[in-house]
């Protein structure tokens, strides 16, 4: 049918043709498939039947005008039916796409010795952001001349940064920080490559290195494939990177005053073999400004990693600060990672810990006979009697192994509660499978479930009343969230988690179906994976608790990580000492993080009404902090991300002359420091593969002459204007149907 009506159809569009635009016919209506077909059918049969009339008429050769003149008002009748619209097409130039993809993960906040064109004493990152500056941002300007530029800044992720129009009056050329914990810079590539119509190249700014799995040779392929080539800015040297570092200080959380302390820094070095550094030794009490170096040791470097032994006699008390700092190295890239803080409990007498036990389970017999052991801790126990709460005074830590409820009146539930509210007390709870589920399900225990750091649900608990049998299968143990918080902190000399990362299973686990606000999960069990060791601060108090009653299982791998384990978790509840003045804390669940990584800061702070902390580096304030309002009395809770490395304070000050310093350090992840070298080698192979080059900050001039103009012209739709309801298009309907009523009058056909 649009065949016939093709020469009426070229009528309408030539109508509407403008310089510059093209027209064409849009149909509000249309029939299709089985429609189309009797649409067909009928207007074949109406021809036929006007064809018909006419032939029995004895007119001469004019009746077939009149016919024409007839065939013609009805196909103009089928068209209008069809609502026609001429729409004008308007041609477009479209700008090509330059992608520039900018690596900002941590190891780009590295400094290079040997890197042509970089300023002295630079990094990476201010390299690549000196390149697009110089010269009033000559560079970007070259490429906005040929195509659009996209900023794109990537790390695990990518995300655009900003955007340049062709020639533009002005550019601003957003910031963006080194702090990725990964590079996926194969992930990158893919993303830039999802939209290849306009895309005349990706310009990568990088120093090489994958530290997330992909192939970049594969990427590389498909972008030749799509005819995009990948355009390599080498960032970095090619050598290793000179550096010394303090990977940790290693010692017991807790010592005692005039006792020797073992501790012990581990180092790690590369590019410096045989170079001497010294190694001291600075402690203080936390927050306070008199701290001084106590120890000096001189150390030969041998690459890779050494131990050096800090061992002294504590002579603060308290909550002291350790910190191991090491003299950098000339021309060192990093030196933010040449110090390692630890705190470290130091009393005059022993912590105190009061088991109260419901029964003599094989737990509570292996941890009373640790305890017992222990030079620095004394022990006094309650094995199926009651808690006074008289007898909770000169206690630094009550362990709950299984409680029976009927051992703890309502006057030492109340008085726990206090006690580990205050801070004067610390609290380990571990229910058991004889009276765990009884005692978290007895109303009276209300105020200590209030205490603990998990969610329990009755439902779950319910079935385990009477004594909860063991589980067949066994349960694996993972780490959570925090694998190196002080508690799991059982490897000694080896990597942090090495243990955690093949502890033997566990047969039973007290079902819970989550942690509270504020906690922090160390360890997980079971299929599904559920809680197991969570702490939390509570007021000015820690409270731990472990799930399960047989850790006693994980000796089989070697005594000294079960006896660590719990030493750690004993004095890591343990009261810091003697309370700030107005009795104010700052709280911190770990001490070392990665930029970006939420450090979570809970302040007591009695009789303020949502305190303030500011956050200081290097003495200067970095942020202010207003805390938020917890639930809990004289409790406050704030949120802070680092995006810088080094060390940092959280300081507190209050009425009274209170004033609390909690000091945690910023440093760059792993991954981004495993292997620092200039990835020339595979960048060179990718830029090849893709049809692209690779360059060095110095042949940086060459870029804009190496990428190709690559706009495109489109077709713009207009506005559709229907032309079924134009007086002209009418005006020819009644112009035919006129002259098919004046012929037949004329033919004396009426």
């Amino acid at each position: 049918m649009t065949a016939l009506l093709a020469p009426i159809i070229g009528v309408l569009a030539a109508a509407g043709r403008a310089e510059g635009a093209s027209a064409r016919i849009e149909w509000g209506w249309a029939p299709q498939g089985m429609v189309a077909l009797l649409a067909l059918v009928a207007a074949a049969g109406v021809a036929a039947g006007v064809w018909r009339l006419y032939r029995r008429e004895r007119a001469g050769a004019w009746k077939w005008v009149a016919c024409g003149c007839r065939l013609l008002a009805l196909i103009l009748v089928g068209l209008l039916l069809m609502r026609p619209a001429v729409v004008r097409d308007a041609q477009r130039l479209i700008p090509g796409r330059v992608v520039l993809l900018l690596d900002r993960s941590a190891s780009m906040s590295l400094t290079d010795e040997d890197t042509p064109a970089q300023p002295a004493g630079s990094s990476r990152n201010e390299l690549v952001r000196s390149l697009l500056l110089r010269k009033d941002k000559e560079l970007l300007r070259r490429l906005a001349e040929k195509n659009e530029v996209d900023l794109v800044a990537f790390a695990g992720e990518s995300r655009r940064v900003g955007r340049i129009g062709p020639s533009p009056e002005a550019i601003d050329l957003p910031p963006w920080s080194p702090t990725g914990r990964t590079t996926d810079l194969v992930g990158a590539v893919e993303t830039a490559l999802r939209d290849t119509r306009r895309l005349a190249a990706v310009v990568i700014f990088t120093d090489g290195q994958q530290t997330e799995d992909g192939d970049l040779e594969a990427a590389a392929v498909k972008a030749g494939e799509k005819g995009v080539p990948l355009e390599f800015v080498g960032i970095g040297s090619p050598r290793a990177l000179r550096d010394v570092s303090v990977a940790r200080l290693v010692s017991s959380d807790f010592a005692r005053k005039a006792q020797p302390l073992k501790m012990e820094a581990f180092l790690e070095s590369s590019g410096a073999d045989g170079e001497q550094v010294e190694v001291a030794l600075i402690a203080g009490p936390e927050g306070g400004k008199d701290r001084k170096e106590i120890l000096r040791k001189a150390v030969t470097l041998r690459g890779g990693s050494q131990t050096v032994e800090l061992g002294h006699v504590p002579s603060f008390t308290g909550m002291v600060e350790y910190e191991a700092a090491v003299s950098g190295l000339e021309g060192e890239g990093r030196k933010e990672n040449n110090r390692a803080a630890r705190r470290v409990r130091v009393s005059e007498k022993k912590i105190s810990v009061l088991i109260v036990a419901g029964g003599p389970s094989r737990e509570f017999r292996f941890l009373r006979s640790l305890l017992d052991r222990s030079p620095d801790f004394e022990t006094e126990v309650l094995l199926e009697e009651k808690l006074s709460a008289e007898g909770m005074d000169d206690v630094d830590v009550i362990f709950l192994s299984d409680p029976r409820s009927e051992d703890l009146p309502d006057e030492a539930v109340e008085r726990l509660k206090d006690l580990v509210g205050r801070g004067s007390v610390g609290l380990v709870f571990q229910p058991g499978p004889a009276y765990g589920a009884e005692f978290l399900l007895d109303r009276r225990m209300a105020p200590l479930r209030e205490l603990l750091p998990v969610e329990t649900r009755q439902s779950d608990i319910q079935p385990l009343l009477g004594g909860g049998e063991f589980q067949r299968d066994p349960r694996p143990v993972r780490l959570g969230e925090l694998r190196d918080h002080p508690v799991l902190r059982v490897d000694a000399g080896l990597r942090e988690g090495t243990f955690w990362e093949s502890a033997p299973a566990l047969y039973w686990a007290l079902p819970v179906s989550g942690v509270k606000k504020g906690a922090a999960e160390l360890l997980r069990c079971g299929r599904p994976d559920a809680p197991l060791v969570v702490v939390q601060p509570y007021g000015g108090g820690r409270v731990l608790y472990c799930g399960s009653p047989e850790t006693w299982r994980w000796r089989s791998r070697g005594i000294q990580f079960y006896e660590r384990f719990w030493l750690n978790a004993f004095g890591y509840c343990a009261p810091a000492g003697r309370p700030a003045a107005g009795g104010a804390a700052v709280l911190l669940e770990k001490s070392r993080f990665e930029p970006g990584q939420p450090v979570r800061i809970q302040v007591r702070a009695p009789g303020q009404d949502a305190p303030v902390v500011s956050v200081r580096r290097d003495g200067r304030e970095v942020e202010s902090l207003k805390l938020r309002p917890t639930g809990r009395t004289d409790t406050g809770e704030a949120t802070f991300y680092p995006d810088r490395y080094g060390t940092f304070a959280v300081v507190y000050e209050g009425p009274a002359g209170a004033r609390v310093v909690q000091s945690f350090q910023v440093r760059r992840p792993d991954a981004e420091t495993a292997d620092t070298r200039l990835a020339q080698g595979a960048m060179k192979r990718a830029a090849e593969l893709s049809g692209g080059h690779y360059l060095g900050p110095g042949e940086i001039d060459r870029l804009p002459t190496l990428i190709p103009k690559r706009w495109r012209t489109v077709l713009e739709p207009g506005p559709a204007r229907p032309a079924w309801n134009r007086w002209s298009v009418l005006s020819i309907f009644v112009l035919v149907l006129g002259a098919e009523w004046l012929l037949r009058k004329r033919l004396h056909l009426m």
